[in-house]
């Protein structure tokens, strides 16, 4: 797993329930954005709607995005966003996300993973 160190043009976002409980930290560096559940917090990849909306809507409409700025030469094929979910089974350990390039966003990657997060923590506790 790698590790991210911390500079100076380096942050990190809390990613909270809407009753303020922390689920994650999204840490945001201006080549990446590292978002790391917390130990306690059991999210599944299977989970609704992680996939679905997160890694097939959200992040996979951004591939799409890039892979015609490639097409239309607008971008370099390693400018490209690229996601990876890194698991321990089905459990989220970490989504790297590399080259977001604007920072709209990372403002949208984590609205959504919030989002999504707290559904996926309602959706497993029923």
């Amino acid at each position: 797993m790698q590790s991210i160190q911390q500079t100076s043009s380096s942050s990190v976002i809390p990613i909270k329930t809407p009753d303020n409980k922390i689920l994650a930290n999204a840490h945001v560096t201006p080549d990446e954005l590292v978002i790391i559940p917390l130990e306690d917090i059991m999210l599944d990849v299977e989970t609704h709607p992680f996939k679905s909306f997160f890694l097939g809507r959200i992040v996979g409409g951004m591939e799409s995005q890039d892979r015609l700025d490639v097409q239309n030469g607008k971008i370099s094929q390693n400018a490209a966003i690229s996601c990876l979910v890194n698991k321990d089974g089905n459990r989220i350990r970490e989504i790297l996300i590399k080259n977001y390039r604007q920072k709209e966003r990372v403002t949208e990657i984590i609205n959504t993973v919030t989002w999504s997060f707290s559904r996926m923590i309602e959706n497993s506790q029923k």
